[in-house]
Order: C-alpha cells, then structure tokens, then sequence
C-alpha cells in the first residue's frame, strides 16, 4: 500500500514549527524587556503608542524566527517565513478574541495576518541569502 505522507511536507511543517517556538520566545523576550523599560522608567508612554510599539515587537519576531529557520534550512525561505508568518498572526489573533468578549472582524485584523505573511516572508527571502 502506498503512503500518501510525503516526508518532505513532514521535514516543512517540523521547520515550520521550529520558526513558531523561536517567534514566540523572540515575542516574549521583547515584551517582557519593553514592560521593564516602561516600569523602571521615569517617562509615561500613552496607550496609542504603546500599540504601535507592541504591533512592531510582533513583526519583528515573525521576521526574526523566519530568518532564523531559513538560514538553517538553506532553502523554501519565502514559503517557511510566510507559514510563519501566517500561523503566528492567527495565533495571536485568536488569543485576543479571547479577551475581547464579542468577535469582530475589522479590516485591521486583515491588516495585521498581511503583515505578519510579509515580515515572515521577508524573512524568510533574508535568512536564505545570509
């Protein structure tokens, strides 16, 4: 009987993996440096801004863990760092439906999952040519 799992798609989604795991490590080191900067510092920084600081921190996490992956990897960098990309804006996205009680899809949230893809794919074109 022939096996329809091709281990090549098995080895992509294990990288894929691998890019979520340095993402969200890369996400949490970030954040918890930036709630130490705002608390031990003397300046107050408005909400407005502290979005925008929050949004950057998560693109630059999808672009770090993308290029990280695929400069291992050495190669598909644009379609790891995308899956990355993708996966953790979902991700995310889900977790905030969480807080938020009613569920609303807003063009921002099609926004962010865009960017997400585009830092990660970003990524993923840099780390193959490192």
């Amino acid at each position: 009987m022939k096996s329809y799992r091709k281990p090549g798609n098995l080895k992509f989604w294990r990288n894929v993996s691998n890019g979520m795991i340095i993402t969200f490590l890369s996400t949490l080191m970030s954040l918890v440096g930036l709630s130490c900067i705002v608390f031990f510092s003397d300046f107050s920084i408005s909400e407005s801004i502290m979005y925008y600081l929050v949004m950057a921190i998560h693109f630059f996490s999808i672009f770090i863990g993308s290029l990280i992956v695929s400069y291992f990897v050495g190669e598909k960098g644009f379609w790891l760092g995308a899956a990355i990309g993708f996966i953790y804006s979902i991700i995310i996205l889900l977790l905030g439906f969480g807080y938020v009680q009613e569920i609303f899809f807003y063009q921002a949230v099609l926004y962010k999952i865009i960017l997400g893809i585009v830092a990660g794919a970003f990524g993923g074109i840099v780390g193959v040519n490192l």
